[in-house]
């Protein structure tokens, strides 16, 4: 079989099971949180829904005055025009090794529009105060969901890191934001109906996107007959593109609103445009991850093979 002949067999195979696993995953409870209070604007005739960190108050707009978020799950705010300009939340990372996810979905109250904010950004720092991660894609029309994901190595403190949400433009909006930090582990599943692999090259100007994949696949999360396995290699944090201080190429298993980082595939750097690296990822994920099906998205830039 040619490359051609293969490449157009796993593109349709990439579309028969991605129809499948959103029939038998997505579900009509997947509805965000509802605002819990209301948000004063300094315009009187303007009220925003929902406080912040699930709470009546304002999170603080600083390192110092951070909002701490006690566990994992959904916390619902507010920011923008005339409200305030960053909303900062303390979540605790007690080991090296844990994986940090973060996904924030928002409704721009200004237009209406979900997913779109002009200059809203998401970043994670360090407890020094480093910025190890930042995401300014909700200033693309085409998102709707906006994604972090860190795993602390050898050298990263732990302790309180924080994430900050920052917006400067005339638009405010309600948000969701969910965080979860989950254990690194080897893992070997029982034969599943399905096990779908994502090969996400963002080592390239794709990268803020693919944290967003990813952040898109855990609102779904794997299943105990559905494997959601993604592999995704960051750019130099040196390079113009670089987004993270992440160095390596990662492989998550993908679980619902969290991912636990697969200690038992190597975190080096991978050229990703290599064959070998896509046979070895494979085969990798028939070993542990077995399925009836399988279903593989190659994920870059590229006009095929």
């Amino acid at each position: 079989m040619t490359w051609t002949r293969k490449v157009q067999s796993i593109s349709l195979i990439c579309i028969i099971a991605l129809t499948l696993i959103a029939a038998t995953l997505i579900s009509p409870n997947h509805t965000l949180i509802t605002p819990l209070a209301t948000q004063q604007n300094t315009t009187p005739l303007e009220t925003i829904s929902g406080g912040d960190g699930n709470t009546s108050s304002d999170a603080g707009s600083s390192f110092s005055s951070a909002k701490v978020l006690p566990t994992p799950g959904t916390y619902n705010g507010c920011i923008g025009y005339q409200l305030d300009s960053a909303d900062y939340f303390n979540i605790t990372v007690p080991v090296v090794g844990y994986t940090i996810y973060v996904s924030l979905d928002i409704e721009n109250v200004t237009t209406g529009s979900h997913g779109y904010m002009h200059s809203l950004m998401v970043k994670l720092y360090a407890p020094n105060g480093t910025l190890v991660a930042i995401n300014p894609t909700a200033s693309y029309y085409v998102e709707h969901r906006i994604g972090l994901v860190y795993t602390l190595v050898s050298g990263d403190q732990v302790g309180y890191w924080t994430i900050a949400i920052t917006e400067n433009c005339d638009e405010y909006c309600n948000y969701w934001l969910r965080f979860n930090v989950s254990v690194s582990q080897p893992m070997v599943r029982p034969t599943a109906s399905w096990t779908f692999a994502a090969y996400l090259d963002a080592d390239c100007n794709l990268g803020f996107f693919a944290m967003n994949v990813l952040a898109a696949m855990a609102k779904v999360g794997s299943t105990s007959t559905v494997n959601i396995i993604a592999l995704i290699d960051h750019p130099d944090p040196t390079s113009p593109n670089g987004y993270t201080l992440q160095r390596g190429t990662w492989a998550y298993y993908v679980g619902r609103e969290g991912l636990i980082r697969l200690s038992d595939f190597s975190n080096s750097e991978l050229n990703m445009g290599d064959p070998t690296t896509l046979e070895n990822f494979t085969r990798y994920v028939k070993q542990h991850f077995p399925a009836e099906r399988y279903a593989l998205n190659l994920w870059n830039h590229g006009n095929g093979v």
